[in-house]
């Protein structure tokens, strides 16, 4: 069956959040990342924090003005690792691609450094390839 890209899937709640000391949600790799937009009214790329999961990657919108008492940020998305088939550094170092299973649009993120888009795509693709697996339990 094609997968499904529906807006329900990427709703993070407050629990998915609270709880990702939970084994199945155990964090392997966070940080700052951009997120290129894709609606039809707002473009260009978005700062957003991500953490990656056992089996998604979680991002989530931070608040300048929030001080140290904010963890992650406002939750925005989750990307299920099982849906993404491969992880790429595009042509100029920065960008990352995820291409989708489904031959659908990648989703793209962008890299602080090329050092940065590197280690994301290395833990993304072992995580990808865990998963694929079964190694995620």
């Amino acid at each position: 069956a094609p997968l499904k890209w529906a807006p329900e899937v990427f709703n993070v709640t407050l629990d998915v959040v609270t709880n990702l000391t939970h084994p199945a949600h155990y964090m392997l790799a966070a940080g700052s990342l951009g997120k290129a937009r894709d609606g039809a009214v707002r473009t260009g790329v978005a700062s957003r924090f991500f953490v990656l999961g056992k089996r998604d990657l979680f991002y989530f919108r931070r608040f300048k003005d929030k001080g140290p008492e904010q963890l992650f940020g406002e939750p925005r998305g989750r990307i299920p690792l099982s849906w993404i088939s491969s992880v790429v550094v595009e042509a100029d170092g920065l960008g990352i691609s995820l291409r989708r299973l489904d031959g659908e649009r990648a989703i793209q993120l962008v890299a602080h450094s090329e050092d940065s888009a590197q280690d994301w795509v290395t833990v993304l693709s072992a995580q990808i390839a865990n998963v694929r697996d079964g190694l995620d339990e």
